[in-house]
């Protein structure tokens, strides 16, 4: 199962839940993490995709987003962060 992630918050809580591991493969909204971040969980042999642009919380916009992740992980599911409404 793919993860995508949408905010760091979303990140820790998912590092959290799963034991201090990140999952794989794990797609990250840009900007959520630094270069250096990204490196550090890539060497624990993590597959990692950031997005190269944010990928803003509308539904056109996280659905383009999925569409992308499921054609690089055909047949797999998707765990989407959901961000609650402020």
């Amino acid at each position: 199962m793919a993860h995508f992630v949408l905010t760091k918050q979303g990140y820790d809580q998912l590092i959290a839940a799963c034991a201090g591991r990140p999952p794989s493969p794990l797609w990250l909204n840009a900007g959520i993490l630094a270069p250096a971040e990204v490196a550090k969980v890539r060497a624990q042999g993590v597959d990692v995709t950031v997005f190269a642009q944010p990928v803003p919380f509308d539904d056109r916009a996280l659905r383009a987003a999925v569409d992308t992740i499921k054609e690089h992980h055909p047949g797999s599911s998707v765990w989407i962060e959901h961000v609650a409404s402020p």
